[in-house]
């Protein structure tokens, strides 16, 4: 394995997933608003795996690289 960063992982409880794109829109948003307020993040690691949860249904998982969090 070439890459040697780690990403950061972040649950964030929601009250409904929604449609896939809305919760990977969210998801996104999610990201962008940790890497806003911690802009430390992006040197030290490769990307953000952020999970979306609701009570009783499967999480909602997505990845960025810090680069494309925007």
């Amino acid at each position: 394995m070439g890459n040697d960063k780690v990403d950061v992982t972040a649950h964030l409880k929601v009250d409904e997933l929604g449609d896939a794109a809305a919760a990977r829109k969210r998801n996104a948003d999610a990201m962008a608003a940790l890497v806003a307020a911690y802009p430390e993040l992006r040197k030290p690691f490769h990307g953000v795996w952020m999970i979306a949860e609701v009570v009783g249904q499967n999480p909602f998982a997505t990845e960025q690289a810090m680069s494309q969090i925007h």
